[in-house]
Order: structure tokens, then C-alpha cells, then sequence
């Protein structure tokens, strides 16, 4: 080489192109040059859905019995198993909700793993003596993309059709994959660009917390008992209520999977009849297990999550992924600058706002 007073280096970074590290050539000829380096990288490179899928995946097959599906969902704590033939190809996918709406799965899976070990073992137990196999409860036909299809079109995809996640294929229609909600966020708050950049190439309408977030939401105050926070809780479909003081202001959250946690073994089973909708009748219940507390009624407050993440509603959209990933959390509350209650923003809705992008691009 010549002797040089500046390396100008583009830095592509193709490997993992929304990547804050510049990549492995670049970093070597910059760390190993003998003159100064201007590394340059493209404002936004394209992202595709083999760049964010998760590799190495279980599955199963159409013959499967069930028992099997969940203790191997539960063993690899993941959400979602596709469901191959011989030669790899996709037919199904079995997801938590297939399992309750097909699977004789009383509980979703997330609440399954913080049962204790005997109740847990007890569940499994009943689905072994089950004759219902992968094919029975999966669902097929099942969207699949391509590994090298533009993210873009996986988000509007999931987006459309209400997806949390989807199997990833080869060109041979192999199995190669899956991305989920999480994976497309988890990139999208690993931007390397300045926060301006990213607010940008964000839909006009959809930039802000407050853009997307939803305002229904179920709340109680600290004093309320086990009972009043399990029936909110049960009205609503975002199986959240937050706990909020007489003035507005936000103390906690309380999720089905808060009740599991901080109620006494002895009450747990009465709990999971009543989050799977098998109540006993009036007359009938055990009256003392209703305060879920070995010493006493529980309240609102001691049955809120130890921590609560919050949001503003101007705050910028991408501040909302980061937080959600850094606390892995699927939902943030909206509060005011006083700490009020405003709503609520989750995955699904960033997702939908993210869809909506490219066209609302267009029309600008």
C-alpha cells in the first residue's frame, strides 16, 4: 500500500446490517491501518427477515402427542413450535392459543411455568392420557415468508393478520426459522441512528406513545381485594388492571401472571379454575381461599408487580420498544407529568403503526 494520509472504508455492515458495531473487516482494517480512517455507512441499510429470525428452532411433527408439544414448549420456554413433515417442509404451527382453543390446555403456557412443580406435573399428566396429536390442535394452513423477504413485508404481514410470529422457509420451502413481534422489535430499538433519523422514516401519525396507545384500561385502587382485581381482571381482554390512587395516580400493574406468583400454593388451584373460566358456583366455593393470602385478604397493593415501567405520551415511539426490551416487558403504562393514568401502549399496536409506514411514506 501507498502511503496515505486518510482510509476512506465503507462499512456495509451486511452481516447484521441494523448492527451499532460497524462489523468485523471494518473494525480490523481501521484498528490495523497506518493512517487515519473514515469509515462510512449507508444511512439505512435493508433489512431482510433472515437478518432478525431466530436459527435453530425446534418443531415437531404432525404425529406429535400433545403432552409431548407442551413439555418440550415449556423445557425450550418458547412461545411457538412449527409442525413439519418429513422433509421439513411447513404444515402447522402450535401456539399457546391453539393449545387452549383445541388442545384441552387449561392454562395459557407463560402462567404454566410458575405453577409449582406438583400442579404442573398434574396438568401434564392429564394430557398424557389425551389421544390429541399436533395435527389435531395446529394451525394449517399457516403463512410462512421467505428468509429473504424484506422485513418490511413480515411486519405487514404479522400486522394484518394479527401474528405474533411466523415460520421462516427457504427457497425449498425447508424450515429455516422463525421471527416473532419481539425479534422485529428488539431490532428496531438496536438502531445505531440518531433518534431524529428513526422519528423520521416513523408514520406522521404514529411517532409518539400517544399515537398508538389504547385509553380503555381496567384499574382498581390499592385497597381493592384479591376477588374485585380477579374479576377486572377477568373483563378484560388485556389481562391487566392498574392500580391507581384516588387522584389518578399510577402505584402498579397487575397481571394473571402477579396472582400466580404471590398467592399461597393452597389457593392456586381454586385461582386457576377461575382464570380458565371453571369457577365454582355460588354456594359451593371455598369461601377462605377467595383472599388468595395464607394471612389474610390480599389487597391491590400487595398484589401488584414489584416494578412498573412507564411512558409519557409524547415520549418518541422508539423510546417505547427500548424500554419494553430492556425490561422485557409486552406492555408499558402511559402516564402524565403529574404520574396520572392515561392508557396503555403494547407490541401489537407499535407493530400496526409500523405496518402503516411505506404507504403513509408515499402519499408525503
Amino acid at each position: 500500500m501507498q502511503a496515505a494520509n486518510l482510509l476512506v472504508l465503507g462499512a456495509t455492515g451486511l452481516e447484521h446490517p441494523w448492527s451499532p458495531t460497524m462489523g468485523g473487516t471494518a473494525a480490523r482494517l481501521a484498528s490495523e491501518a497506518p493512517c487515519s480512517v473514515l469509515l462510512v455507512r449507508p444511512p439505512q441499510a435493508v433489512l431482510h427477515v433472515r437478518d432478525v429470525m431466530v436459527r435453530g428452532i425446534s418443531s415437531v411433527t404432525p404425529e406429535t402427542p400433545v403432552a409431548d408439544v407442551v413439555a418440550l414448549l415449556l423445557r425450550r420456554n418458547v412461545k411457538a413450535l412449527p409442525v413439519v413433515d418429513e422433509r421439513r417442509h411447513v404444515v402447522g404451527i402450535i401456539t399457546g392459543g391453539d393449545l387452549l382453543r383445541r388442545g384441552e390446555l387449561a392454562l395459557r403456557l407463560s402462567l404454566k411455568q410458575d405453577l409449582d412443580d406438583e400442579t404442573l406435573r398434574a396438568r401434564l399428566r392429564e394430557l398424557t392420557r389425551s389421544r390429541i396429536r399436533a395435527r389435531d390442535v395446529m394451525t394449517h394452513p399457516v403463512h410462512t415468508l421467505e428468509a429473504d423477504v424484506d422485513l418490511r413485508a413480515a411486519i405487514r404481514l404479522m400486522a394484518e393478520r394479527r401474528l405474533k410470529r411466523l415460520p421462516v422457509v427457504d427457497r425449498g420451502g425447508v424450515l429455516a426459522g422463525l421471527v416473532s413481534r419481539a425479534d422485529v422489535l428488539r431490532v428496531i430499538a438496536a438502531l445505531p441512528e440518531p433518534q431524529e433519523a428513526v422519528d423520521r422514516r416513523l408514520p406522521a401519525h404514529a411517532r409518539t406513545v400517544g399515537d398508538v396507545m389504547t385509553t380503555d384500561i381496567p384499574s382498581v385502587p390499592p385497597e381493592a381485594d384479591a376477588e374485585t382485581v380477579l374479576g377486572r381482571l377477568l373483563e378484560s381482554p388485556l389481562r391487566r388492571v392498574v392500580v391507581v390512587e384516588a387522584d389518578g395516580r399510577v402505584l402498579g400493574i397487575i397481571s394473571d401472571r402477579d396472582l400466580l406468583l404471590r398467592t399461597s400454593p393452597d389457593t392456586r388451584r381454586w385461582l386457576v379454575r377461575a382464570l380458565t373460566g371453571r369457577r365454582a358456583t355460588p354456594g359451593s366455593a371455598e369461601p377462605d381461599r377467595r383472599v388468595f393470602g395464607p394471612g389474610g385478604p390480599l389487597t391491590a397493593r400487595a398484589l401488584m408487580a414489584p416494578s412498573l415501567v412507564t411512558v409519557r405520551r409524547d415520549d418518541p415511539l422508539r423510546r417505547a420498544i427500548q424500554l419494553m426490551m430492556q425490561h422485557r416487558v409486552k406492555r408499558l403504562v402511559v402516564v402524565d407529568e403529574a404520574g396520572h393514568l392515561l392508557g396503555l401502549v403494547d407490541r401489537r399496536d407499535i407493530l400496526r403503526s409500523l405496518a402503516e409506514e411505506p404507504a403513509r411514506q408515499g402519499e408525503s
